[in-house]
């Protein structure tokens, strides 16, 4: 039917388009009266895109070392300024497509609230000042 892969998604996006707001209708539908399914698959492509994120950049907290998955995040290096809020699906998929670490970076959830909250990581100073 299609010469190739793109031909395929240039069809998909044209028809989206054209068709918009019946087929936002019938997502709409469909996750009202899919709820639980709409959850399961939306967790599993979070755990997805997360894990995949962590193995791209190293797996491990780039300041202290933590390495336990449960414990890391995604950091953004300059930050979201200027930009909308994404959510955090969104953010992992992004730094997952193509390996920006001058973009994204791991960190654990001690490090990153640190470095949000007083600019920099506790674990920094220390080890300047050893």
């Amino acid at each position: 039917m299609y010469k190739n892969e793109e031909d395929k998604i240039a069809y998909a996006k044209k028809y989206y388009q054209e068709h918009r707001e019946e087929s936002l209708k019938k997502t709409r539908e469909w996750k009202r009266n899919n709820r639980e399914r709409n959850r399961f698959l939306s967790r599993r492509s979070y755990r997805r895109a997360r894990n995949l994120f962590i193995e791209m950049y190293g797996g491990k907290c780039i300041c202290c070392g933590e390495s336990i998955v449960e414990f890391l995040s995604l950091h953004h290096v300059k930050g979201q300024i200027g930009k909308k809020k994404q959510s955090a699906r969104a953010a992992y998929s992004e730094a997952s497509k193509k390996y920006s670490p001058e973009k994204f970076e791991i960190l654990c959830h001690n490090c990153n609230q640190a470095i949000g909250y007083s600019g920099y990581c506790p674990h920094e100073r220390r080890q300047r000042n050893v």
